[in-house]
């Protein structure tokens, strides 16, 4: 994970926060332009990107894919390493929270479902980044988000997008 997308206060000793794995979901339009879906979170509605806690048995990257398709209907080709990671409070039962530490996993969209787990629950749409980073409802999403471009993104990342494509086909 390169090191300047990790905000300043991810050098902290992760232990110190809950863990959670997200997608970053990604596809170009027809002038080529990156797209990033957002979601809304169930409970505050703002947009965000799919994410959840660690599932036992299944990769990070894994977790990525299974929450996208859970929140947002989508699958794809996911890349086995982070592109960053943010940070943010999720509010628990009770009225605690919880800061977390989210490792973000590319995916390249293939597909979209006619009906998914949370599809009743949350709005999607898909965003150029700059927009994304804009409308993101947490301030370390954002400013990873306005990392993220084509150039921003690792060589692998690229090679996903290739493989998406032909997926497509």
């Amino acid at each position: 994970m390169a090191n300047y997308l990790k905000p300043p206060e991810m050098e902290k000793k992760k232990s110190a926060y809950r863990r959670q794995f997200g997608a970053l979901p990604l596809r170009m339009d027809d002038d080529g332009r990156m797209q990033v879906m957002m979601i809304t979170s169930r409970e505050t509605r703002r947009w965000i990107v799919p994410k959840g806690w660690p599932i036992k048995g299944l990769s990070g990257a894994q977790t990525a894919a299974r929450e996208a398709r859970e929140e947002a209907g989508i699958v794809g080709v996911t890349g086995k390493n982070p592109v960053g990671a943010y940070m943010y409070d999720k509010r628990l039962k009770g009225g605690r929270s919880a800061r977390c530490y989210v490792e973000l996993y590319p995916l390249w969209v293939v597909d979209a479902l006619p009906e998914w787990a949370e599809d009743t629950e949350r709005e999607t749409e898909w965003l150029h980044v700059a927009e994304a980073a804009e409308r993101a409802g947490d301030a370390s999403l954002g400013a990873l988000l306005r990392t993220v471009r084509d150039d921003g993104l690792p060589r692998s990342s690229h090679k996903l997008h290739r493989k998406a494509r032909k997926a497509r086909r």
